[in-house]
């Protein structure tokens, strides 16, 4: 684990004990991703998308590239 100083921002590197973390962890990750392309879609195309559908069209265009 450590975190270095990177102008204003911190990067941190974490590490787990446990490969169930580490799957969890990808899961809120994905998440993460979901929401941003949710939002992404919204000011870019100005389509509201529910959590679901953002989810679907996410999963569809992005989730082969998802670290797995």
């Amino acid at each position: 684990m450590w975190c270095h100083r990177q102008g204003r921002s911190h990067i941190v590197g974490v590490a787990f004990d446990s490969p169930t973390d580490d799957f969890d962890v990808r899961m809120v990750e994905q998440i993460c991703h979901i929401h941003a392309y949710r939002d992404h879609v919204w000011q870019h195309e100005q389509r509201a998308l529910t959590t679901e559908q953002a989810a679907q069209e996410w999963i569809a265009r992005h989730a082969s590239e998802f670290p797995g």
